[in-house]
């Protein structure tokens, strides 16, 4: 395994290259069409995400449909975001004098993203679309029994004009990721749980390997005093069921004022 993924890593790094090079309109351009890409044969691609508490129709609306614009938008705000800013003189330190400076956004490299299980198309698949924007190359380790969809979403990315090893997809394993993240890479992504974001940080500290972690959420309910309770009540249910409450902003506390009551 290790062999496979220093072979991952290798590949992206040259294809990484070639890509950032690549005009950033045609960059965008390619990511707009992941979208259109996502609707070709839809029942094959809800049957590939591993999400048994979801119905189709719930697997539609979280995670293609959400997915699909985070394209469109990053094709469409793309251009104006990455492109190179002045800044003004009189945002410069005064003692510093009337410098120029100008501000431009350069890729990280190879990326590596540490998919979750609760929606494992949606929420690597946009951490994948804005690093290629930005003109990165990636490593996806999928959530284990997810490796699937994710092959899936990879050839979308091919037909699309997305070069075939600019992201790559590793095996979906619990040792796969802990070696990954050992690799060598550039920065980190990762979605998942406080204790396993202890972990990956304690692995790259060595290294000094940024990385962007989003470890779950508690979420509150603030119950105003002219709420509908019955309202309330329904609203905290469906979002308590929604994915079998596998997702960091389903509700975990209640706030609610003796007038609510």
């Amino acid at each position: 395994m290790a062999e496979t993924l220093s072979n991952a890593l290798v590949a992206a790094r040259q294809a990484q290259a070639d890509w950032n090079s690549v005009v950033l309109r045609r960059r965008l351009r390619a990511i707009a069409r992941v979208a259109s890409e996502l609707a070709v044969d839809p029942d094959s691609l809800l049957a590939l995400i591993e999400r048994p508490n979801s119905s189709a129709a719930e697997k539609l609306a979280s995670e293609v449909l959400p997915l699909a614009d985070a394209c469109r938008f990053t094709a469409q705000v793309g251009r104006r975001l990455l492109a190179p800013q002045t800044q003004s003189a009189w945002q410069a330190a005064w003692w510093m004098g009337r410098i120029g400076v100008e501000l431009i956004r350069e890729p990280w490299g190879v990326v590596l993203v540490l998919a979750p299980a609760n929606y494992p198309l949606f929420i690597p698949g946009v951490q994948v679309i804005q690093a290629l924007a930005a003109g990165n190359a990636v490593l996806v380790k999928p959530a284990t029994g997810s490796a699937a969809i994710m092959h899936h979403f990879a050839n979308c990315l091919q037909r699309s004009g997305i070069p075939a090893d600019i992201c790559q997809i590793l095996d979906d394993s619990v040792e796969a990721g802990q070696q990954a993240t050992q690799l060598g890479v550039d920065k980190v992504v990762l979605t998942g749980s406080v204790s396993t974001g202890q972990q990956v940080l304690g692995t790259l500290a060595d290294a000094v390997t940024p990385a962007t972690m989003e470890l779950s959420g508690c979420d509150a309910v603030f119950v105003l005093p002219q709420s509908d309770l019955t309202r309330v009540a329904q609203s905290i249910a469906y979002a308590l069921r929604l994915n079998g409450g596998c997702t960091c902003i389903a509700p975990r506390r209640v706030f609610v004022t003796p007038e609510s009551e």
